[in-house]
């Protein structure tokens, strides 16, 4: 299972028929509750080195839906008895996105707004997504993506699916300390 509570808790959330952002600590607790009923069956909790695992047989659910369509190729091209697969539960899951940003007092400013628009290049965009299998944004990228990669659902979700994701926002500090004393006790199997 991936370690990472703030996903792992609005999911968990979703899942109970609760406000995937609650402030509220007793749905944090009924999520726990729920979660404890899975506990006996997670062999590890990470949310990196999981891609060789997957691929290796070791682990049979895990991670975010690049790196499991990464895991998928790499099973295919290694010629495994198994198939790797990404799927986004029907009642939704949580959405991120990467966001790259410079710092108020950053030294090269003019370099990192470079980098950025370089990054932004259609061409370059579509070659990320190409390598890593996570989408982007960029509309003019779009048409340079594989032709595989950008029908995958596991990398563009069709409408349908998306219209189920929500989106993760900040939580409390008193929210945010209580996900952590929890996932604390949900690790440690008590």
């Amino acid at each position: 299972m991936l370690d990472a509570p703030d996903q792992i808790f609005a999911a968990a959330l979703h899942y109970i028929g609760k406000d995937p952002m609650s402030t509220n600590p007793a749905d944090y607790r009924e999520a726990l509750a729920m979660l404890k009923k899975i506990r006996p069956y997670i062999t590890q909790f990470s949310s990196s080195g999981y891609i060789n695992d997957m691929v290796g047989g070791d682990i049979c659910f895990a991670g975010w839906s690049g790196d499991v369509v990464i895991a998928k190729h790499r099973a295919i091209e290694a010629k495994k008895p198994y198939k790797i697969d990404y799927y986004i539960p029907k009642g939704g899951a949580p959405i991120w996105f990467d966001v790259v940003a410079i710092p108020k007092d950053a030294k090269n400013k003019d370099n990192a707004l470079e980098w950025i628009n370089y990054i932004e290049t259609p061409q370059v965009h579509a070659a990320i997504t190409n390598a890593v299998y996570y989408p982007n944004a960029n509309a003019e990228a779009r048409k340079d993506v594989d032709k595989d990669v950008a029908s995958d659902p596991a990398v563009y979700p069709p409408q349908d699916v998306v219209k189920t994701l929500f989106l993760l926002k900040p939580l409390p500090p008193e929210i945010q300390r209580l996900q952590t004393r929890l996932w604390t006790e949900f690790k440690s199997g008590r």
